[in-house]
């Protein structure tokens, strides 16, 4: 169930007069399960924010950056202590050109693991272009 499908049914079992117990019992649950989601978003939340500091200091242009406002569907779980965060980041190359790059940053145990950046090649060939988009190794700033 949704935030917004727990907060309405709160409040409709608030407006009734009388409570019952199960319908007190309900409010409780619904409460403890919002308070938990709250928890685990602020986590990811922090964890994206290490995401984005270490990855900014990775730019060339790490002034210039510009990134997306925090989504839950950029976490992905890979097993009950390590994520993957995909997300993108708008920044100058070193002509200062705006470009934005898909970026993946693992967190094992709590702990920044690394980025890793997607890399776009262009490969020309007698029958044309050919693009081929990789990632990078995940790497620390230094």
């Amino acid at each position: 169930m949704s935030l917004e499908a727990k907060r309405t049914k709160i409040k409709e079992l608030l407006n009734r007069k009388i409570i019952t117990p199960l319908e007190h019992d309900k409010i409780v649950a619904l409460l403890t399960e919002m308070a938990d989601e709250g928890e685990i978003i602020a986590e990811y939340k922090s964890i994206y924010n290490t995401c984005k500091k270490n990855t900014t200091k990775q730019l060339i242009a790490p002034k210039s950056a510009v990134y997306p406002d925090f989504s839950e569907n950029m976490i992905e779980p890979l097993d009950d202590n390590s994520y993957l965060i995909s997300f993108y980041v708008d920044s100058e190359n070193k002509k200062g050109d705006m470009l934005r790059t898909n970026i993946k940053c693992k967190i094992v145990n709590g702990q920044y693991e690394g980025t890793s950046f997607q890399i776009k090649k262009v490969r020309t060939r007698f029958g044309g272009a050919k693009i081929t988009e990789e990632w990078s190794k995940f790497t620390k700033p230094k």
